[in-house]
């Protein structure tokens, strides 16, 4: 049984398609989305109906938890980020209708998937408790026996939120984060951070003989990104795009 697993698709079209293309090509059995499907992207009410079609189950995100409890405040002290972040929410917020809204609502704190082999696979979007809690490669161990302390014994955990890929040891399980559809964090050699265009998920195997985890990344035309973003009436679609990078990975090193 093959279980694809995408997370953290932002709004962005353009790779969320790319994604699922390459998921079909793998022929799996089901997906499971770990969240954020539409928060301070270009295409928010296409990527939420490509989501629904799919009849998936999905995590409920930090962003699209927003969408519903109608909090504010983005950044802990304000500036031109956290403005920039509150605009595009406050656009996305006032394009969803009565029945995104009730979809938004179906989306689940954590999701069990029972694999083949007897194999469980625990899915949530920060940590199992929360999410909002960051996991990182840099995470201690301590740390995330905390997060995951009422989260039950499973073979494989999958987070999201970081928008970086990782397969760590926890025990004897195994805690992995598909990285990001849409919004793919990368460090360039200076420092800055930057979005590359490489969509990314992970797929989850599991038969009578064992579990494959395979984390998978689709090149995604960085042109037709910026494009789309910057012909939708996003606000800040000009910064938007120009957090776009055109290297390579071979050439950025993930951010942690």
């Amino acid at each position: 049984m093959k279980v694809a697993i995408i997370s953290d698709i932002h709004g962005n079209l353009v790779s969320l398609d790319a994604v699922l293309s390459d998921i079909r090509r793998k022929e799996v059995d089901s997906i499971v989305c770990l969240g954020d499907v539409i928060a301070t992207g270009p295409r928010p009410l296409e990527c939420l109906s490509r989501i629904r079609d799919l009849s998936c189950p999905v995590v409920m995100g930090n962003t699209d938890q927003r969408f519903l409890s109608g909090e504010k405040g983005f950044g802990r002290n304000g500036g031109k980020e956290a403005h920039m972040l509150e605009k595009m929410h406050d656009w996305t917020a006032s394009k969803l209708t009565n029945s995104d809204l009730d979809f938004i609502r179906t989306f689940r704190p954590t999701v069990s998937v029972k694999l083949p082999g007897d194999v469980s696979l625990l899915c949530f979007h920060g940590s199992p408790r929360s999410n909002r809690e960051l996991i990182t490669s840099a995470t201690t161990e301590e740390k995330m026996n905390e997060m995951f302390s009422e989260s039950g014994e499973h073979h494989i955990y999958a987070g999201g939120h970081s928008h970086v890929q990782m397969l760590r040891r926890l025990g004897t399980s195994v805690v992995i984060n598909p990285g990001s559809v849409g919004l793919p964090v990368a460090v360039l050699p200076g420092g800055r951070a930057v979005n590359v265009p490489s969509g990314q998920y992970a797929v989850v195997e599991a038969d009578e003989n064992g579990m494959r985890i395979e984390m998978c990344r689709v090149n995604v035309d960085i042109e037709s990104v910026v494009k789309d973003g910057l012909a939708s009436d996003l606000p800040y679609a000009d910064a938007w795009a120009a957090d776009w990078h055109p290297g390579s990975q071979a050439n950025v090193r993930q951010k942690n």
